[in-house]
Parts: structure tokens; sequence; C-alpha cells
């Protein structure tokens, strides 16, 4: 059972966009990840990223920043802790204060990291430049929701597209590649400038 499935099974239907609800994502994302023991992630939501990158490979950790405002995020977490014991960690809060906190009490980077939290202009640009202490000069940075086609951007889309291209006119980011499945849904990955 996965865990839209096991969703079902506890009467959750509802809940935002993600990423397994379209095949060439979930493969890309196997493809940034392959080599990655140690993934950050902005955005648990139902933890359907988290599940993609867990089922992906059987050593992987992933540690997940959100919010914790989706009715049900805990039944996520239990199919994750359920499927992949001891290789999740979820933590609650705002990840503008969340982040930093876990900065200041770590001394580590990850191999991947995948930024799809909160959608406003401050949060975008608070977790993009957050997770540059985070990073070192390997690590691929994700971010989600990046659309550059008029005709398909969303409300949801125009801030991370925003930060994502201020940072990279600023030198923080290095684009390697961008794509864009549908309408509101597309992706830009790159590294962070040392």
């Amino acid at each position: 059972m996965n865990l839209s499935e096991y969703l079902i099974t506890h009467n959750i239907t509802f809940y935002e966009g993600h990423v397994q609800q379209i095949s060439e994502q979930i493969e890309l994302l196997n493809e940034l990840s392959f080599n990655s023991e140690k993934i950050l992630e902005i955005g648990f939501g139902m933890g359907h990223s988290s599940e993609v990158f867990l089922s992906s490979h059987p050593n992987r950790i992933v540690v997940s920043f959100d919010d914790g405002n989706y009715i049900g995020y805990s039944v996520g977490k239990g199919f994750i802790d359920l499927n992949y014991p001891l290789r999740h960690t979820l933590i609650l809060g705002d990840s503008k204060k969340t982040l930093p906190n876990y900065i200041n009490k770590i001394n580590t980077t990850f191999d991947l990291i995948f930024i799809d939290g909160g959608h406003s202009y401050e949060t975008s640009k608070s977790d993009l430049l957050n997770c540059k202490k985070l990073a070192n000069n390997n690590t691929i940075v994700v971010m989600d929701d990046i659309i550059l086609n008029e005709d398909w951007k969303q409300d949801w889309t125009i801030f991370p597209t925003t930060v994502w291209y201020e940072s990279i006119k600023l030198g923080i980011i290095k684009e390697l590649g961008i794509i864009e499945f549908e309408k509101g849904r597309g992706m830009a990955w790159g590294h962070y400038i040392f």
C-alpha cells in the first residue's frame, strides 16, 4: 500500500497537489537524488515527496520541515515511520524560525535540498537563503513550483519563481535546469554558489 492509499483508508482525501501526481517529476527527483544519502525537505505536507525519496534508496535519511497546518499530516508521518523506521525526522513549525534553530544546533550538510514549503515571497526567500547554510559545493537544491510560461503561472508559483531568479541574479544560485510539467507545476534545480 502506498501513502495515497493509506491516507484514503484513514478517510483523508483532501490535500494539496504533490509530486506523486506527475510521474515525470517522480522520475526527475529520483534522478537528481540518485547518490543522495541525506535529504532536507521544506514542506512535508502529507509526506508524498518523503515517500519518493525514502522508497528509492534503502539507507537514505530525510529531514523535513513543515508548519503542520494540514489536518492529517500526522497520518502521513505515521505511514512514513511505519514503512521507513528511523529514517525520517519531521520538525514542525514556521520554517522561518525552525530552520535557523536547526542550523544553530547541528553541524551538517545535505546532499539534496527540496524546497516546497510556504509560497509567500518572505517564506520562499527565507527558506532558500537559510538552506544554503546546510549545503556544500555538491549539494543539489531543488525549488518546486517554478513556472516561466505566462499561461501556466498560478498564484502559488509567482513568489517561488521570483525568489529563484532573484537568487540567480544575486549570485546565490547557479541554475542547472528547469522543467515545466503542466499549468502550475514545475521545478528548477541547481547549486548554491560559495
